[in-house]
C-alpha cells in the first residue's frame, strides 16, 4: 500500500494493520526523520461485578490505537491517536515530525542495534480465543458462582464486596525503520471474590482471592476461588496486635510480591532517567540486606502436557543483582549504560512492545486493555497464570 493509495482511501481506512504500521514508518522517513517506529494495538474487554447476587457493573468495550515515534538525530518525539481516518493519520505524523525538530537532544535516544532485534519462534501460548467464547449471561454466572461459593462457606460470612469476571484480548503490531516488523496476540480472563466476615463482637474483616489465566480452560473453578477467598477472610477474625519485637517475618506471597514491585519500579531505567525513582542518586549505597538476583523470564515454562516440539524453553534476562546495584565497585558509567540499554528516555515503548517483559500495564495506555479491570487491587497480570 503506497502513500498515494493511503491518501486516496475513503474516510475510514480499511486496514491491514501490519502494512499500515510499515507505511507510517516509511512516511516518517520520507518526511525527514532519521529513524522511526510505529505501534498499533487493538483489543476487546469485558468486565462484570456481581454483589449479593445482583449485577452492579457491566462493561464491554473495544479499542484501536496507533502511535509513532520519530527521531531527528538525537531528538525524538512521539504522538498517538485513535483516529484512523486519512486526516487523523496525517495530523498525527505531522505533529511528531514537527515536535522532533524542537525537542531537547537526548544522548541515549535512538533505535537499538539491528543485532539486538529478534523474534521468538513457535507458539508462546499468550493467546486463546476461548476467553470470549461464553455468552454474556454465562460470564455473569461465573461472577455469581464465585461470590456464592464464598458466602456459602461459613455463616460468619455476612456480606460481600462482590464477585467478578473479566476477559480481554489484544493484538499489537510493531514496525521500525531498521526493517523489523513483528506482532503478537494475547488474552486473559479472571474471576475474583471479596467476602466480608463478622465475628460475635461485630468486628468485620475482608479478604479476597482470584484466578487469572490466558485461557478459560485453565481458569480455576469459581467454587474453588470462592472457597479460598472465604478461608482467607475467616482467618482474619480474632486477629490481635503483637508487642513490638525484633523477629523474623514471613510475608504472605501476595504481600511479598507487592514489595518487589516497588523495587522493580525503582530500578526501571525510565524512572531513574526522569529522577522519579526512590533509588535515584543512591548508587553504591546499601539500602537493605539483599543478596539475591532478579531475572526477567519472558518465556515461561508450559505445562508438561503442552511441551511438544521443543516448547520447553526459557529466555532469561538479568534485570538487577545485589552486587550491581549496591556494590561499591559499580561505576556510574556502567549505570548510565544500564539506563541506555533499558530504554533511556524512550518513554514506555520497551514495556509496550515486548509481550512478557516489565508488566502488562506498561505505558499505562488504554490500548487493548493492558490492565485487568478486577477491583480491590487484585494483583495485575504481571503475576500471570503460573505454568498454565
Amino acid at each position: 500500500m503506497s502513500s498515494t493509495q493511503l491518501e486516496n482511501q475513503p474516510e475510514q481506512i480499511e486496514t491491514d494493520l501490519r502494512n499500515l504500521a510499515q507505511e507510517m514508518v516509511s512516511r516518517a522517513m520520507s518526511g525527514g526523520a532519521s529513524a522511526a517506529e510505529c505501534v498499533i494495538a487493538e483489543g476487546d474487554e469485558f468486565s462484570t461485578l456481581v454483589r449479593l447476587g445482583q449485577v452492579e457493573t457491566l462493561k464491554e468495550s473495544g479499542s484501536r490505537s496507533i502511535g509513532v515515534r520519530v527521531f531527528n538525530g538525537k531528538r525524538t518525539a512521539s504522538t498517538y491517536s485513535s483516529d484512523f481516518s486519512r486526516e487523523g493519520l496525517d495530523r498525527m505524523l505531522k505533529s511528531a515530525l514537527e515536535l522532533s525538530r524542537i525537542t531537547s537532544e537526548d544522548p541515549f535516544a535512538g533505535l537499538p542495534e539491528p543485532s539486538q532485534l529478534g523474534s521468538l519462534s513457535g507458539d508462546l501460548d499468550l493467546y486463546h480465543p476461548d476467553v470470549y467464547s461464553l455468552p454474556g449471561q454465562e460470564r455473569i454466572a461465573y461472577a455469581r458462582r464465585t461470590e456464592k461459593a464464598a458466602i456459602d462457606v461459613d455463616a460468619r460470612i455476612k456480606n460481600s464486596d462482590g464477585g467478578s469476571f473479566d476477559a480481554a484480548t489484544g493484538h499489537k503490531i510493531f514496525a521500525n525503520s531498521l526493517g523489523f516488523r513483528g506482532e503478537y496476540r494475547r488474552s486473559y480472563c479472571s474471576i475474583a471474590a471479596v467476602p466480608i466476615a463478622q465475628d460475635e463482637s461485630g468486628a468485620m474483616q475482608r479478604d479476597y482471592w482470584f484466578s487469572v489465566a490466558r485461557s478459560l480452560a485453565k481458569l480455576d473453578s469459581p467454587e474453588n476461588v470462592g472457597r479460598i477467598a472465604a478461608q482467607r477472610t475467616l482467618r482474619r477474625l480474632g486477629s490481635r496486635k503483637v508487642k513490638t519485637a525484633q523477629v523474623p517475618i514471613i510475608f504472605d506471597p501476595l504481600v511479598a510480591a507487592s514489595i518487589l514491585e516497588h523495587v522493580f519500579e525503582g530500578v526501571n531505567g525510565d524512572s531513574v532517567y526522569r529522577g522519579a525513582s526512590f533509588l535515584a542518586g543512591k548508587l553504591g549505597n546499601r539500602r537493605w540486606n539483599y543478596s539475591g538476583r532478579s531475572r526477567d523470564q519472558s518465556v515461561r515454562w508450559r505445562r508438561h502436557s503442552d511441551a511438544t516440539n521443543g516448547c520447553h524453553r526459557k529466555r532469561r534476562t538479568e534485570v538487577v543483582s545485589a552486587e550491581y546495584l549496591y556494590g561499591q565497585e559499580a561505576e556510574a558509567a556502567d549505570y548510565r549504560q544500564c539506563i541506555k540499554r533499558s530504554g533511556g528516555n524512550s518513554g514506555h515503548w520497551p514495556g509496550q512492545l515486548l509481550p512478557a517483559t516489565r508488566d502488562e500495564n506498561a505505558g499505562r495506555s488504554n490500548w487493548g486493555s493492558q490492565r485487568r479491570p478486577v477491583r480491590y487491587r487484585v494483583p495485575g497480570t504481571r503475576r500471570e497464570p503460573g505454568h498454565g
